[in-house]
């Protein structure tokens, strides 16, 4: 009997050793997906920074192709009649 109590405590203990280890192991999981975390956190900032210059940049364009398609519709209509057929 006092051989099985023996066995039964090594067995306890290497349990808890198990577990241990995998209690380290799992956090440094959590740690490792914490910073993943934040990591995709600042790349989804970076990316609607990028994206909201984008479409700043494009609606400053537009008005810019507006503006000189009015000029050039302008200019077309200032021409003499023969200047625009020149063909």
């Amino acid at each position: 009997m006092h051989m099985n109590m023996e066995q039964a405590i090594k067995e306890l203990q290497d349990a808890m050793v198990v577990m241990a280890h995998l209690e380290k192991r799992q956090t440094e999981v959590l740690k490792q997906h914490a910073r993943m975390i934040e990591t995709h956190d600042a790349y989804l900032e970076e990316l609607q920074e990028f994206r909201r210059r984008t479409d700043q940049n494009l609606a400053e364009i537009t008005d810019k192709l507006n503006g000189l398609i009015g000029s050039l519709r302008i200019s077309l209509r200032i021409l003499p009649t023969h200047r625009r057929n020149t063909r």
